[in-house]
């Protein structure tokens, strides 16, 4: 008999790493002297399960949209080293919940997020075991709406 499977989100759902992210996009920011910005976490927040074009759109309108993303995906790069140090916030009582749950649902992540950053969400947090698969919109191309 197969079992039946959960599929989470991960940002707002398994934890919150806004307020660890931020400092690495603006580490990442600060390498680029055309870019007069600085990420809050109010900002990182509401980029949360977008993907990297969209946040491109909303965050660098004024620079050339290929640029942006280059950008972006230099923040992110910034973002996993950060996260593989330090992780981030697991939501109360998340791996106890994640142990009862695995004894009778497969568990997955899908995520709009960039290759790597469910990676480092459970290499910090050491939570592979209890998730037969991820996916994310940075491998694959497509939203996971």
């Amino acid at each position: 008999m197969n079992k039946k499977g959960i599929v989470f989100d991960l940002d707002g759902t398994l934890w919150d790493a806004s307020a660890q992210v931020v400092p690495a996009w603006n580490i990442a920011l600060n390498r680029h002297s055309e870019i007069d910005k600085q990420i809050t976490i109010d900002e990182m927040r509401s980029f949360m399960g977008k993907t990297i074009d969209v946040i491109a759109q909303i965050m660098l309108p004024e620079i050339d949209r290929k640029k942006a993303v280059k950008v972006l995906k230099e923040c992110c790069n910034e973002e996993q080293t950060y996260l593989r140090k330090h992780g981030g916030i697991l939501y109360y009582k998340l791996e106890d919940t994640l142990k009862l749950l695995v004894q009778q649902y497969s568990l997955y992540i899908v995520s709009n997020c960039q290759d790597g950053y469910v990676q480092a969400f459970l290499d910090y947090h050491k939570l592979w075991i209890y998730f037969s698969d991820i996916e994310m919109s940075g491998r694959t191309g497509k939203s996971k709406g």
